[in-house]
């Protein structure tokens, strides 16, 4: 049991990695950039979704193992696996549903209507 709410530990480690490697490119691509689209938000929204459910998965599943403890286990050490696997999962939760509000954000940058129509005329500046 140890052993697969480390593996969990783990997995939750490269996962947030992996969002945390999301965020660095969302925060330093440009709103002009936005605004063409050149980022395709709505696949990193739902890839930051598929990261959440696949955690929530391998959570069940160890949740699962603890609830077959017997009573006397689980209040010993069992407890203590579940505030750990809830702690990570928390964890990464939060950080997932953070990033989709700033893409959700964002996305209404795109949606506004009238930027690329009424500021066509302006030159892009190279710095």
């Amino acid at each position: 049991m140890v052993e697969e709410v480390k593996k969990y530990g783990d997995f939750i480690e490269k996962e947030i990695n992996k969002i945390n490697n999301i965020y660095s490119t969302i925060v330093f691509t440009t709103v002009d950039e936005i605004i063409k689209e050149e980022m395709d938000l709505k696949s990193i929204w739902w890839l930051l979704s598929k990261i959440n459910d696949d955690s929530y998965k391998r959570r069940k599943f160890i949740e699962k193992k603890l609830n077959n403890l017997s009573e006397e286990d689980f209040d010993s050490w069992g407890y203590k696996l579940q505030n750990e696997i809830d702690d990570l999962h928390s964890l990464l939760d939060w950080k997932t549903m953070t990033l989709q509000g700033l893409l959700d954000n964002l996305t209404n940058v795109v949606d506004y209507e009238g930027i690329e129509k009424y500021f066509r005329d302006v030159k892009q500046m190279d710095i």
